[in-house]
Order: C-alpha cells, then sequence, then structure tokens
C-alpha cells in the first residue's frame, strides 16, 4: 500500500511538471488583431496617428468606442466634457428636465459633489489627450526610418503641434480643476506617479506654419506652448 502511494505521488508530480512546461511562452503571442498595433512600422500610420491627436478633441475615440470609460459613448467626447463644465455652471446655459442625464443637475445649479462622475470623466479625458501627445513625441523620431519616411522638418513641425495641443489640454485641466497631474514625453512610464502641478503660465512659442499654408485642421500660426 505505501509503495502504491509513493508510485501515485511520484506519477502525479510528473504530470505536473509536464503541465507547467507546457505552459512556458504560451502567454508571448503577437496580436492577432490587425486593428491593434504595437509597433508603427509606415510613415503613413504616424501620420494617422499624428491626426488622432486633433480628432481627440473632437470624437469619443476610434473604431467607434470612447477612449475613457463612460456609460455613454458620447459623453466621452473632449468638447462635450469642457462644455459642460465650463457652461452649465454659468448662467449661459441651462438644461431640460428632459435630458435626465446623472449629475447634470448638480452642475447646472453648482451643487456637486466629488461623487460627480463628469468631473471624472473629464479629468480622465484631459489626462487622455495629454498622455496620446505624450506617447507621440517619444515615437515620432522612428518615423524617420520607416516605409515611406516623413522628412526631419516635417517631424520637428509635428512635434511642435503635438505641443501644442498638449498644452490646450493641460489649460483646459488647470482652468477647470486648479492643478492636476502633470507629465511630458520624457516622464517615466510606471515608475513614479507624477507630480501635481499648480497652475503656470506657458514657457515656450513654437514657430508652427504661417497662417493658409496647413492642411485643414492643422495648426496654422504661432502659439505658446508648454
Amino acid at each position: 500500500m505505501k509503495l502504491n502511494k509513493i508510485k501515485y505521488t511520484v506519477l502525479a508530480c510528473a504530470a505536473l511538471a509536464v503541465g507547467a512546461t507546457s505552459c512556458v511562452g504560451d502567454l508571448d503571442i503577437t496580436p492577432k488583431d490587425p486593428s491593434k498595433r504595437t509597433d508603427l512600422t509606415n510613415g503613413l500610420e504616424y501620420y494617422n496617428y499624428f491626426a488622432q491627436i486633433y480628432a481627440g478633441l473632437t470624437i469619443a475615440g476610434v473604431n467607434n468606442n470612447s477612449d475613457i470609460s463612460v456609460d455613454d459613448g458620447g459623453a466621452g467626447v473632449y468638447t462635450r466634457q469642457l462644455w459642460n463644465l465650463q457652461e452649465l455652471c454659468t448662467d449661459e446655459a441651462f438644461i431640460g428636465k428632459n435630458w435626465n442625464d446623472a449629475g447634470l443637475d448638480e452642475l447646472d445649479y453648482c451643487t456637486w459633489s466629488p461623487d460627480n462622475h463628469w468631473l471624472y470623466e473629464a479629468m480622465s479625458r484631459f489626462t487622455f489627450q495629454i498622455n496620446l501627445c505624450n506617447e507621440f513625441l517619444r515615437t515620432i523620431d522612428k518615423a524617420a526610418s520607416v516605409e515611406n519616411p516623413i522628412p526631419a522638418d516635417e517631424i520637428a513641425l509635428m512635434k511642435r503641434e503635438a505641443r501644442v495641443v498638449r498644452a490646450l489640454a493641460y489649460y483646459h485641466m488647470m482652468d477647470c480643476f486648479g492643478r492636476g497631474p502633470w507629465t511630458t514625453e520624457d516622464s517615466p512610464i510606471g515608475v513614479t506617479p507624477p507630480r501635481h502641478a499648480p497652475r503656470c503660465s506657458p514657457k515656450s512659442s513654437p514657430t508652427l506654419r504661417t497662417p493658409s499654408t496647413a492642411e485643414y485642421p492643422r495648426l496654422p500660426t504661432r502659439y505658446m506652448a508648454v
């Protein structure tokens, strides 16, 4: 009887060892969904990424999805979040009761609390836009050495435009909340939490395109940016 127990124990250990070995590397796979990319290999793809920076101000997300977690996909639109916080709290706008969206009455009557989901979603939208610009700035230099490469002077211009759009998101965040997490393309990812910067003033003024020479809707002239 004792020998049988030993035999079964040995067999069980062997089976576990085989199972554990077969699992090694099973999770090391590449995405099979063609809409999900881990690296860009063509200059046109970098232009598409660049277009998303501008599109992030007016649409909820790509492929009919919202970039942030919201109950209603349309609520994830940057300009809708900004308008709610900037206008509903003033005498310039008044929401009818037929809308009946949770949290709007509190904004309309200036009785909101920290639990108001529009506040959380607005901060999420602003910080997502900032992070989108940061990641673009981290990777755009690679566009000079891919298929259909982007010229160096165009890359430099795209960087300046991305910094202006990022500065706009910071301006809206500071205007609505007074402070917020401060990150740039040089900030380490996942190492330390971002510092919360107080209200600040612009630090630089990059030169962009001259008026009437940019493709719509790219920035045409000189703007202040951080």
